[in-house]
């Protein structure tokens, strides 16, 4: 009897820990520790799957960039969700970072009032939605966190006290306006690029600020629809008088124009709105069929408003879109003749914030002749391109998207200056215009 008891003892004691060990496999690994690589830690990136629709924009204006005034009262804000089983426990802290991207050669003391880190403190839960998900919410400065000296910054969130477990990364820039920026962005003169690129030229007038050695002591950057990917650092002035800087160059200045950005709406499924083939609605989450998207590079530029690759969340019944607003299912597919060797198709946009990410990678399908690719997206209105990875080259869009001198984009640029006696770049100047004439500070 005592040989049958322990038997059956083991046995159950087995079982056990086979349904406590599903059990624990079932919820998401929180222990994991995240290593992210060189190139990433200095831009803006999602390291775990589970975190969906970041937005990080000033304070009452879900469209603008994150840009702040030097001692402005005005905040920023940073949301997305966590689409892990229970949500996490999240910390943050703040990176002075160079104009390059690179960590400042300062310590957190130098460039941070308050703490050095802090807790997201403020997350609610979904309301009723299919896929469910916790919602956070953070506004920079506060009363634990405020940055001191003006240049880049990098916003780090972090799991569970572990700074090296990152979830995801978020510049951000605290300028002192020192500087006065007169900017244009036009079609280029230059013969080669006369129908694709379009040339910024600008003048930094610093009348109040002495600046004895531009070269050596400034540098700018240029940004297009804030993708970083299609920057460019360090433009030297082609002439320098007393108290101005003029940057009027052929070609270091030109950019190609690219295309207006694709789009779809989900702020409503219960009808199909213009670029949606059909909606099929499943018990997990609804299955949203874009219709096919052609090549573009072949066609002629065709003007539409567009976000220059922004997105909204918005369910158009939700009194509450943050909360109210569920997951889709979106499918993408762009038709193919056959598979492209040596390279790779991705969806391309603040979606995937500017960044190659690999849920973004798009599989071609030789039964639909196609690339195809699902992503599961928050209702709303969205923004995105087609973007082309070769093995040994950068990613471009104009393979798939085409270029043009008329497309509508954004350009900013920044003015960055660090005197001899200064440990870090201060970013002094910062103005935002747009290729039609409009300028946006």
């Amino acid at each position: 009897m005592k040989i049958c008891s322990y038997i059956t003892l083991y046995l159950l004691l087995c079982l056990s820990a086979c349904f406590t060990t599903r059990a624990y496999s079932a919820r998401p690994n929180n222990n994991k520790i995240y290593h992210p690589q060189p190139q990433e830690t200095g831009r803006d990136y999602i390291f775990s799957p589970e975190i969906k629709s970041v937005e990080f924009y000033r304070d009452g204006w879900d469209l603008s960039q994150p840009v702040l005034e030097l001692g402005e009262p005005v905040s920023l804000t940073l949301e997305f969700d966590d689409l892990s089983d229970y949500g996490g426990m999240y910390q943050y802290t703040i990176q002075h970072c160079k104009s390059d991207w690179t960590p400042s050669d300062i310590l957190p003391s130098d460039y941070l009032s308050g703490f050095h880190e802090g807790t997201l403190r403020n997350w609610e839960s979904s309301r009723n939605t299919r896929v469910p998900y916790s919602h956070y919410r953070l506004s920079l400065p506060n009363d634990e966190v405020r940055p001191t000296l003006s240049g880049n910054y990098l916003l780090k969130i972090y799991r569970e006290y572990h700074p090296e477990d990152l979830v995801l990364t978020r510049r951000f820039f605290v300028v002192e306006n020192r500087v006065r920026i007169e900017a244009t962005a036009r079609r280029t003169e230059n013969v080669e690029h006369f129908f694709t690129h379009q040339e910024i030229d600008f003048t930094i007038n610093h009348p109040g600020l002495a600046i004895d050695d531009p070269l050596r002591t400034v540098r700018v950057a240029v940004c297009q629809n804030w993708d970083w990917d299609r920057a460019n650092f360090d433009l030297k002035p082609t002439y320098i008088y007393p108290g101005q800087m003029v940057y009027d160059w052929e070609e270091e200045n030109l950019f190609n124009g690219a295309n207006e950005f694709r789009y779809f709406d989900t702020k409503n499924l219960k009808y199909q709105s213009e670029r949606i083939e059909r909606i099929i609605a499943r018990s997990k989450a609804t299955q949203v069929v874009l219709a096919a998207d052609p090549v573009r590079s072949n066609r002629s530029y065709e003007f539409y408003e567009d976000l220059n690759g922004r997105f909204f969340v918005k369910w158009d019944e939700a009194h509450d879109s943050d909360l109210e607003a569920d997951y889709v299912m979106v499918h993408f597919t762009l038709p193919f003749d056959g598979p492209i060797t040596g390279g790779d198709f991705y969806l391309w946009g603040a979606m995937t914030s500017w960044t190659l990410l690999p849920e973004a990678k798009m599989v071609f399908n030789p039964a639909t002749s196609a690339y195809e690719a699902g992503m599961l997206l928050k209702q709303g209105y969205y923004n995105y391109q087609y973007r082309f990875k070769p093995e040994d080259a950068p990613s471009d869009t104009s393979f798939s998207e085409g270029e043009h001198f008329q497309t509508e984009n954004e350009y900013t640029i920044l003015v960055y200056y660090a005197d001899i006696r200064d440990r870090y770049e201060r970013l002094v100047g910062l103005t935002m215009i747009n290729s039609t004439g409009k300028n946006f500070r």
